[in-house]
């Protein structure tokens, strides 16, 4: 799908919807988007398919804001991916995680509030973390 730079939060909920539908029909959907924004809370959209009794599994790029390990440049994003799965249980069961130290949320949270980031969470102007 093709998001034509718009909103990531409704083009991503479109496209789980159309990975839901394909899903139905055919024992499995997959959507690719382009083009989009960010969209938000990751886990949302694994858990649209747990509603429907099936595992939802989504993924995500983001813009560099990572160094590498041993690196001080940034050069990879924090690309999340989530896995919701039914359960027997009132709730399901939804993995949401980033492949970085911490959510770029966190680091803003830091910011506006004026606290200090833990040790080891961002590497400073100096390159030191």
């Amino acid at each position: 799908m093709d998001g034509h730079d718009g909103m990531g939060m409704v083009i991503a909920h479109k496209s789980m919807e159309m990975a839901i539908e394909k899903a139905k029909k055919y024992g499995m959907g997959m959507v690719a988007a382009r083009n989009s924004t960010h969209y938000g809370i990751a886990g949302y959209y694994a858990t649209m398919a747990t509603k429907g009794n099936m595992i939802g599994i989504t993924g995500t790029n983001a813009r560099p804001s990572i160094a590498p390990t041993f690196g001080v440049e940034n050069m990879l994003g924090t690309n999340p991916l989530t896995f919701g799965m039914p359960t027997d249980e009132e709730f399901p069961f939804v993995l949401d995680c980033a492949t970085s130290i911490s959510q770029r949320g966190r680091i803003e949270y830091y910011a506006r509030t004026g606290k200090d980031t833990p040790a080891g969470m961002v590497i400073g102007s100096d390159e030191i973390p």
